[in-house]
């Protein structure tokens, strides 16, 4: 059968129509008609930095001693310890007796010295005695001169034994005085080795005292740090219970150790020693003044390869990784250096867990800005 050519040209045109609708129909399928919409990486909270006025303080570490610890000795040798008055952590007065030594064997020596002290007394008022007649006669060639010569010599050797035994009466006054040991200034008593019945030699240690109560930090700083102390700045120092005492600069040493450190001398304010015990080591800062710093919580800084970041937040919600350095601390916040304005926006929570460019959602809508960087 011979078919036409216009019948030939008819299904011609027929098939290339179908495909033509065919690939209309695939163009206008529902999987193809709309592009993939992001989805927000997670909720975040948000907050713009801060302009805060912080004081600056230099950090240390040092050990609580005492201002001065004065050494209670005993004066007295030979002598038994018969009362003991006070105990380590007693709080004393100046003169106050804290312990007693035996007087009987001082004050029978005493009382000796005094009985010689009388009768080489009564030998001068007779040895001057002659020593006045002798002189008179002097002229009369009654007495010969030498005679007279011996009794103004004999008047002047008693004069002499009297002086040596009075001085042996107040030795043994003096020692009578010593059994008693009295606190030499107000303080606390930090040591105690006297022991009753004891026979201490003379110049042993009996008590240790904590002259008025008196503790002071001896905190530790460098030479770069050294430069912004002076005395009369204050202190606040850590205790390791979390409670805080204060000082005060009294001083700070004019030598630098053989580990390049200077010592600074605060002393502790009145009422705060009551919880502050000697050989603490603490750390405390010291305010050297206050400057303006640019804060964020510290659960915006992201650390990662050893560097600090903040995410921060652009008008379409998403978030730009910035490199910026960071200063002081305090509390929950911290003070950032470099990388960072006023006019940014930081995600402060999980910031951990974005990258670079990620859509977030924010928590609390968006806060305003500062229109002028720092």
């Amino acid at each position: 059968m011979k078919i036409s050519a216009n019948t030939a040209m008819f299904a011609a045109a027929v098939l290339v129509a179908g495909t033509i609708a065919v690939a209309l129909l695939r163009s206008e399928s529902p999987s193809d008609s709309a592009a993939p919409v992001a989805k927000p990486v997670l909720t975040a909270a948000v907050a713009t930095p801060q302009l805060r006025r912080w004081s600056d303080d230099v950090v240390a570490s040092g050990r609580l001693v005492a201002w001065e610890e004065a050494l209670i000795g005993a004066e007295p040798s030979g002598l038994r310890l018969v009362d003991i008055r006070v105990d380590v952590g007693d709080r004393v007065k100046k003169g106050q007796l804290l312990a007693q030594f035996d007087t009987a064997p001082v004050q029978a020596e005493l009382n000796e010295r005094i009985a010689a002290l009388a009768e080489t007394q009564a030998l001068l008022v007779e040895a001057e005695e002659n020593a006045r007649r002798g002189e008179s006669l002097r002229n009369t060639g009654a007495l010969s001169h030498q005679v007279i010569t011996q009794y103004i010599t004999r008047a002047q050797a008693v004069r002499a034994q009297v002086d040596s035994a009075r001085a042996r009466v107040d030795s043994f006054r003096l020692r009578l005085q010593q059994t008693r040991v009295v606190a030499p200034d107000d303080g606390v008593i930090s040591s105690r080795t006297a022991t009753l019945g004891s026979v201490p030699a003379g110049g042993d240690e009996l008590f240790r005292l904590i002259r008025q109560n008196r503790i002071e930090w001896h905190a530790e700083v460098t030479a770069m740090q050294v430069r912004n102390l002076a005395p009369g700045q204050a202190a606040t120092l850590s205790l390791p219970d979390g409670a805080t005492i204060g000082g005060v600069v009294r001083q700070i040493s004019p030598a630098v150790a053989a580990d390049l450190t200077t010592t600074v001398y605060v002393r502790l304010n009145d009422g705060e020693t009551a919880i502050a015990r000697i050989g603490m080591y603490l750390q405390g800062a010291i305010a050297t003044g206050a400057s303006e710093a640019l804060t964020v919580p510290a659960s915006s800084v992201v650390v990662r390869d050893g560097r600090e970041y903040v995410f921060t937040l652009a008008t379409d919600d998403t978030v730009a990784q910035a490199s910026i350095k960071t200063g002081r601390r305090h509390g929950n916040e911290v003070e950032i250096v470099d990388g960072l304005s006023t006019a940014q926006i930081v995600v402060t929570q999980g910031g951990g867990f974005l990258n670079d460019g990620d859509l977030v959602r924010v928590e609390a809508g968006r806060p305003s800005v500062a229109r002028t960087a720092l």
